[in-house]
This record gives C-alpha cells, sequence and structure tokens, in this order.
C-alpha cells in the first residue's frame, strides 16, 4: 500500500512479506529511504532513518530479547560511540 511514481514506490506506505517483515514509511524510488518503522520476522524492531533500505542516521532497534541500541546508524550498523 502506499504511493507509486513511475511504477516505483514513492512517498509514504508499507509492506508486508512472506517472512514476517514489515514496513510503514517513506519509500524513494522503489527502496525503503527516509523515516520509517521496520518489524523483522524474528521480533526486532528498529525506528529510525533509512538510506537506500540500510538503517542510517538517529534510529532505536528494540532487539525481541528486550536490549535496545540507540544512537546513529551507519550503513546498517550502530556505530560505537567515541567518549574523549
Amino acid at each position: 500500500m502506499g504511493s507509486f511514481l513511475k511504477g516505483q514506490r514513492s512517498g509514504h506506505g508499507q509492506i508486508k512479506m512472506k517472512d514476517g517483515f514489515k514496513y510503514a514509511g517513506e519509500w524513494r524510488v522503489g527502496e525503503i529511504h527516509g523515516w520509517g518503522t521496520a518489524t523483522y520476522g524474528n521480533g526486532d524492531v528498529y525506528i529510525g532513518s533509512f538510506l537506500e533500505g540500510k538503517r542510517q542516521g538517529r534510529g532505536t532497534m528494540r532487539y525481541a530479547t528486550g536490549t535496545v541500541a540507540s544512537g546513529t546508524w551507519l550503513d546498517g550498523t550502530l556505530k560505537p560511540k567515541v567518549i574523549e
């Protein structure tokens, strides 16, 4: 569900996959891009920014185990905090 531009998802929308993955948020040129919520089949939930389908920028991952990881993500990975 959502908006399409030239046959590709664009703007706000949502998708639900057979493997349990769900996403609601922004799309650009057919890719998850911008702010959104991704729920993974294993129960993990990420709320935050995406760039071309990967977690990028500010966001919070709530793992199914109860662990919460929040901060700045780069290329799908949480950047470690540098303390000076």
